[in-house]
């Protein structure tokens, strides 16, 4: 009877194949945490993106209530202000706008208005931007 010899080398392989899966799947979780990671960090700058978006549109909001207000003063020096709605159809936007005019008259020369502007966008929502801009004009006409 012939004897065979005993071979222990069939363990080897499986223990590499189990070392090879263990490698696998550690980097694949470490591959899932960086696409997770850069997603976040995507998504985080798109947010940053539309508040930024709101900051720019409602400074120009303010500024045109700032150009409204000194033409409304110039025809009529009695305006006062006024809460002046845009529409999205009117802004080309999804989202409406509110600005606020206030117009103040200085105690010590009736020439001089202050004007106050507050502008919001959008005027609905729990993100909004708002800005505040002023000026003094002085009216040609005594009132």
């Amino acid at each position: 009877m012939k004897r065979t010899p005993l071979r222990f080398e069939s363990h080897r392989p499986r223990s590499r194949r189990g070392a090879f899966a263990v490698v696998v799947l550690v980097s694949l979780l470490v591959v899932g945490m960086l696409v997770a990671s850069l997603l976040r960090m995507a998504l985080l700058q798109d947010r940053q993106l539309g508040y930024e978006q709101f900051r720019l549109q409602a400074g120009w909001l303010a500024e045109s209530g700032l150009e409204r207000a000194v033409s409304r003063s110039t025809a009529d020096p009695a305006y006062s202000g006024e809460t002046w709605r845009l529409e999205p159809g009117q802004l080309e936007s999804s989202s409406a706008a509110t600005v606020v005019i206030r117009i103040e008259k200085e105690e010590t020369n009736s020439r001089l208005r202050k004007i106050i502007v507050e502008a919001v966008y959008p005027a609905e929502g729990p993100h909004q931007a708002r800005l505040t801009r002023e000026a003094t004009i002085v009216l040609s006409k005594e009132s």
